[in-house]
């Protein structure tokens, strides 16, 4: 039941600031699964599931501030890298 009601919250949440299901509450739902449910990230999902991060906050994250700390400093390094492959600076100090 406890899982149920973490998937459920951030949907209500997020139904409640659109009061519709057109193209952006669709867009944001797709959003916070394919963060949730994306393999290179568990630690955003561990966090979930232990209530780090509540299913309120879930539904009102932004972009720039998705997804967890970790995943976060290892893409932008990775954005980094690819900008400037010559460049060696380690974004997660």
């Amino acid at each position: 039941m406890r899982i149920y009601s973490i998937a459920l919250n951030p949907v209500i949440r997020i139904y409640g600031e659109y009061k519709n299901t057109e193209s952006k509450y669709k867009t944001r739902i797709r959003s916070r699964y394919s963060n949730l449910k994306d393999s290179r990230n568990p630690e955003l999902r561990a966090a979930v599931l232990t209530g780090q991060i509540t299913p309120d906050k879930i539904a009102v994250m932004t972009a720039e501030v998705n997804w967890f700390p970790v995943y976060t400093c290892t893409k932008r390094a990775h954005t980094t890298e690819k900008k400037h492959p010559l460049q060696n600076t380690d974004m997660c100090k």
